[in-house]
């Protein structure tokens, strides 16, 4: 077994394990390891587009459009309905957040506000931008001195009989053993999207195989790791989810033609079930109440047009450089398939293939026409200024289906991200951040970008706290 020491031991080396080692370093803390499983650093912060929340920074300011830390800090309690969000981590993450932007703009990483979250500029996909941002602080972190233990797997982590933290141990992936002696360490593994049993667990009405995610399949290992430490583990987890994904395939294009403007949404049974401008976590709510966890998006000929035409349409057309698909053609072949798409020139053979009566699905279409005729939906209360009539042939049905993007929980911990005991006291020596922490969030995702922001402002917090508690015991 080879033996190692250092003053701290980081287990996950995401975006919240990074930046609880850069911070720590900015303290002064010397001998930082991270002990990575997979073959890069990065993890799901590396798949993020690059969108952060944050309150009253520079960058809203200059704007003129300052959320206030105290009022996003009661409606998002109110949100939560004041349940399992814990206000002291709340509060002193949205107190943190502007700070993070600066913080990420002093390692040469500029931010702008574009009107909703700050964004990593030069970012141009929802997926993969921030992953420039991790390259860049895992740079920072090892011209600093710090080691990066790639394809190494932490296994334990060590307690003396008086409950101190004293060591880490790990195996490579060429099955060599480690020991890494340390009093402190920080859990910052991520979350459980490819652990099968723990999405069951802990998401029984919510899960099914049906979801798509483009989140790296993690087990969850920091868990079991926090669990026979003495960590407290919540009974329960969130779920970050979206309104959908169309397709089978990640990168298939047109995967989010669902969300366009004009769609209409129906379920298996051909029946609307809500207004088809709401998306999110509220949107996808709605989805996966529905039979099988799917739906269909319905278009007519004319809306199709409409859609192509648009000059920044979301279903992102240009699949290469210089070359704008006809949506009719992409649409048309993925018909031929018969699994995600179904064009028919009457509402009876679209039903049949969507699994519906069609009567049903014929008096839902002639409804919703009437609604659009009258500039009234009479059933959802949809913006009337988004109403087609769905009248003109061909008609078209695509299927789509939840998106996971990450889930939240079950490590308790307090404001300070020590990692909590049973009886809720303090581990000496054990913080954890980043999503794999609980008291955050609810039931439901709340504040658009908090994953990512939460993650690096966590990190940074358990960073700071870690690295004093690390110094004073040096000190004795």
């Amino acid at each position: 077994m080879q033996k190692l020491n250092a003053n701290m031991v980081i287990i996950g080396g995401g975006g919240a394990g990074l930046a609880a080692a850069l911070t720590a370093i900015d303290k002064g803390l010397k001998d930082i390891i991270i002990v990575e499983k997979r073959f890069t650093v990065g993890g799901n912060s590396s798949m993020a587009g690059g969108m952060i929340f944050a309150a009253e920074s520079k960058h809203q300011k200059e704007a003129g459009a300052v959320v206030d830390r105290d009022e996003v800090f009661k409606e998002t309690m109110a949100f939560h309905h004041y349940d399992r969000v814990n206000p002291h981590i709340l509060r002193a993450f949205i107190n943190k957040s502007a700070s993070t932007i600066d913080w990420l703009e002093s390692l040469g990483l500029p931010f702008e506000w574009r009107g909703r979250v700050h964004v990593l500029k030069g970012t141009t996909t929802p997926f993969g931008g921030f992953s420039r941002a991790t390259k860049v602080m895992a740079e920072k972190i090892t011209s600093a001195g710090g080691k990066i233990l790639t394809n190494t797997a932490a296994k334990r982590i060590l307690r003396s009989s008086d409950g101190k933290i004293i060591g880490v141990t790990a195996v490579t992936k060429e099955e060599q053993e480690i020991q890494i002696n340390t009093n402190t360490v920080v859990i910052t593994t991520g979350g459980f999207t490819g652990n099968e049993n723990l999405l069951r667990k802990y998401f029984p009405h919510q899960w099914d195989n049906v979801y798509w995610t483009d989140a790296i399949p993690l087990d969850g290992d920091g868990i079991t790791l926090a669990g026979t430490a003495g960590a407290a583990l919540e009974d329960y987890s969130t779920l970050i989810k979206e309104n959908g994904y169309c397709f089978g395939k990640s990168g298939k294009l047109p995967n989010r033609i669902h969300m366009e403007e004009g769609a209409v949404w129906v379920n298996k049974y051909g029946r609307r079930y809500i207004d088809e401008t709401v998306f999110g976590n509220e949107g996808a709510n709605a989805l996966v109440a529905q039979p099988g966890k799917i739906a269909f998006a319905l278009f007519d000929d004319r809306l199709i047009q409409k859609v192509n035409d648009r000059p920044n349409p979301m279903v992102s057309l240009h699949e290469t450089p210089g070359k704008s698909p006809s949506l009719r053609d992409i649409l048309q072949s993925e018909a031929k398939e018969g699994v995600w798409c179904k064009i028919a020139d009457d509402w009876t053979e679209i039903a049949r293939w969507i699994g519906a009566d069609p009567a049903v699905l014929k008096a839902t279409v002639n409804e919703y026409n009437a609604f659009c005729e009258r500039g009234r939906d009479e059933l959802f209360a949809r913006d009337p200024r988004t109403l087609y009539p769905l009248a003109v042939p061909p008609f078209y049905a695509v299927k789509f289906r939840p998106l996971m993007i990450d889930t939240v929980g079950p490590v308790r911990i307090n404001e300070y991200m020590q990692v909590l005991d049973r009886e809720d006291n303090p581990i000496p020596g054990l913080y954890a951040a980043g999503v794999i922490t609980s008291g955050w969030q609810g039931h439901d995702y709340h504040l658009f970008g908090s994953a990512l922001g939460y993650s690096l402002t966590s990190g940074r917090i358990a960073g700071e706290n870690a690295a004093k508690f690390c110094l004073k015991a040096a000190r004795g």
